[in-house]
């Protein structure tokens, strides 16, 4: 009795697959090069550090989340009620700098010990004037890469300008030369190398209008965390 009665939800299904194109759905082709990992309502992702083979950790708009399956689910770690800018590992501690100044992000007030699961105060401001550089990693091979962030005038003339697509800049002695990001339009906040040279990008979920203009994240939306497939030299 159980199987004659699935029979009409069986043909129901059929007949939706037979239907014309305009109701089935588009096939989102993965990108060949690039990982997608989403952190729900997290807006932006700011900085990482970790691997997603181990524990990764990412800070959003005012929280850090981490993940220990390779992004698939994610629990909230610290809640900052602001962004941290850059996370400053060394050895086994990963320090929490909270201001940015275009080019460095500075001023620990925490740290951790574990990427995440707990947190510790800075309660003698040991660590107050440790710094770490915001958009640029270096390779162990001494090959440097670099968010380029973009700018055009809001019009002829203004001392005010639009936020352009990020480019990605990989650097060897004097040249230079832009690497292929994923096809979707990225503002890059930041980029992370892990000990195996896989690069990751944090970028925002905001959008980009008509003049190519940055619209900042809807409350809601995903920090978004872009994966190399393949190790960078």
């Amino acid at each position: 009795m159980k199987n004659l009665l699935s029979l009409p939800f069986f043909f129901s299904l059929l007949l939706c697959a037979c239907d014309d194109d305009e109701n089935t759905v588009p096939i989102v082709e993965e990108d060949p090069n690039w990982m997608l990992l989403e952190i729900p309502e997290g807006r932006k992702a700011y900085a990482i550090a970790g691997d997603i083979h181990s524990r990764l950790l990412v800070t959003t708009w005012t929280k850090a989340y981490y993940s220990d399956d390779a992004g698939a689910t994610w629990t909230e770690s610290y809640n900052f009620n602001g962004p941290v800018y850059g996370l400053l590992q060394r050895n086994d501690t990963v320090f929490s700098l909270i201001l940015n100044n275009g080019s460095l992000a500075g001023v620990c007030h925490y740290y951790t010990v574990d990427y995440g699961r707990t947190w510790e105060r800075d309660k003698d401001g040991s660590f107050v004037n440790l710094t770490t550089p915001i958009r640029l990693v270096e390779s162990s091979k001494g090959v440097t890469y670099q968010v380029k962030e973009n700018l055009a005038p809001t019009h002829e003339g203004a001392a005010s300008s639009y936020i352009n697509p990020s480019d990605v800049v990989k650097i060897v002695g004097q040249s230079s030369v832009n690497i292929t990001l994923p096809t979707r339009k990225l503002r890059v906040m930041n980029i992370y190398l892990d000990d195996d040279n896989y690069l990751y990008l944090a970028a925002s979920s905001g959008t980009f209008n008509e003049n190519n203009a940055y619209v900042c994240c809807e409350p809601g939306s995903p920090a978004l965390i872009y994966r190399s497939k393949q190790p960078f030299p």
